[in-house]
């Protein structure tokens, strides 16, 4: 089985954190500041019993306070799996431009009228600043913390990703601005 990213992710938190239940593992990918891991039921657990069926990952009963759970642990399996997935060689869609929803609306952004256009950059600027603030705090905390070094590296790769978004709307607000100046 070709592992998805959700799935390497799983393994991956499994691995580093220790035993854990699928629960564990969920309120992690909820409190990512990526909008790409939501850690929903939906998406968590059946990716959790995928794991299992596939014996990456093995279960045995614990408790929890009054509620019955399953402490996950990743099997031999399961290690072989994630360290090809982390296998050194990057892959093209790793290493590619990531999908971003905002860059992609901006394409269009066209379609409006000039006072749709300003409303909805004023909007896309706040949010992001918002969400770039967010991060700086996560990797401040991160970096005064002294979490290791790949999740610091991972939170300051987060924060120069939302400061190029932040600079991003910028530019395009400061093209539109001098454009209808000029007319």
């Amino acid at each position: 089985m070709k592992l998805s990213e959700l799935e390497a992710v799983v393994l991956g938190l499994i691995a580093v954190d220790g035993p854990c239940t699928a629960y564990a593992v969920r309120l992690v990918l909820k409190k990512s500041l990526s909008g790409t891991w939501s850690g929903s039921a939906g998406a968590v657990y059946p990716a959790v019993e995928r794991l299992l069926i596939g014996k990456y990952i093995t279960a045995t009963a614990a408790s929890t306070g009054l509620r019955r759970s399953k402490k996950l642990a990743l099997s031999s399996l399961g290690l072989k799996a994630l360290k090809q997935w982390l296998n050194p060689h990057v892959s093209p869609l790793a290493a590619t431009v990531p999908s971003d929803p905002l860059r992609t609306r901006l394409r269009f952004l066209s379609l409006l009228t000039k006072s749709e256009q300003k409303e909805f950059l004023d909007d896309a600027m706040a949010k992001t600043r918002l969400e770039r603030d967010k991060i700086e705090l996560d990797f401040q905390q991160r970096t005064d913390g002294g979490d290791n070094d790949f999740a610091v590296a991972m939170a300051y790769g987060a924060l120069k990703m939302a400061e190029a978004r932040v600079d991003m709307i910028s530019r395009l607000i400061d093209l539109r601005n001098s454009r209808d100046a000029k007319a």
